[in-house]
């Protein structure tokens, strides 16, 4: 298994200033070393340096030739990567974990530092916004901006009402700062009522944005059948939309209807 280090495992520096993050992995075969810098918006260059070095388990006194000659056992080399980050321009929005990771056919590590950029004035920006169903329907979002943005809701060009079933949830933020905000707008039980346009604004004293999302939730329902079993007796009730026969013995069916028998 590879083994990789990230130094310093936290920087902080000022919104536009620089910094230099390293990332030193050793493996063999030789492992391949990469930033999981998705997302982040300063501008960012690679270096990366390769090197080998000799690893000299300890010698065997087994093997008394070997020991009385000094010579090691099992000698093998590991490859020693490094790939250096730096950080030029450092933008408020890159606030937390970087992760560098290593890896070859043996396996796969990794280690992280934190970036902590103090941030200045910054006007809004909603940087994600996307739909996500969860034991409701989410209207998921990230949003920038310092000082602290406000918020408001519209749906279809209309101020939003929100209820006990449509709510605008802040979630806890793993990254303490003042310049992000993370949430949800919450809709339980959405039907084709709920469908239309959802837009967000964010507001602060720098400035407005705005983000839309077209939602149409009940063409992403699906719908689960099932099977009521009926005293017997009892006549039942037609199933257009079931197409498998369940249980009993199979009766005439159509191209377009099945019919469900169930015997006690």
């Amino acid at each position: 298994m590879p083994e990789v280090m990230v130094k310093p495992h936290e920087i902080e520096i000022n919104e536009y200033e620089s910094g230099v993050l390293v990332c030193t992995a050793y493996g063999s075969p030789p492992p391949k070393v990469s930033w999981n810098i998705t997302g982040l918006q300063s501008n960012v260059t690679l270096k990366q340096t390769q090197t080998v070095v000799i690893e000299k388990p300890l010698q065997s006194h087994s093997n008394k030739s070997n020991f009385d000659n000094k010579k090691p056992v099992n000698v093998r080399n590991v490859t020693k990567i490094s790939q250096t980050l730096y950080l030029n321009e450092a933008h408020g929005a890159d606030n937390g974990y970087v992760v560098c990771i290593a890896e070859n056919i043996v396996g796969k590590s990794r280690d992280s530092t934190f970036l902590r950029i103090l941030s200045i004035y910054t006007p809004p920006n909603i940087v994600d916004m996307e739909i996500e169903r969860r034991f409701f329907w989410c209207i998921k979002y990230r949003i920038t901006g310092v000082p602290p943005v406000t918020k408001s809701w519209y749906f279809n060009n209309q101020p939003l009402n929100m209820s006990d079933t449509i709510r605008d949830l802040e979630m806890a933020n793993q990254v303490k700062n003042d310049y992000e905000t993370e949430g949800c707008l919450e809709i339980q039980r959405a039907t084709h009522v709920n469908d239309g346009l959802y837009t967000l604004i964010a507001v602060n004293s720098l400035g407005q944005f705005n983000r839309s999302v077209e939602a149409q939730f009940h063409k992403d329902v699906k719908q689960l059948i099932r099977p009521t079993r009926l005293p017997k007796g009892l006549p039942h009730p037609p199933h257009p939309s079931i197409s498998d026969t369940i249980t009993g013995e199979p009766e005439e069916t159509t191209r377009s209807q099945k019919v469900l028998n169930f015997t006690e």
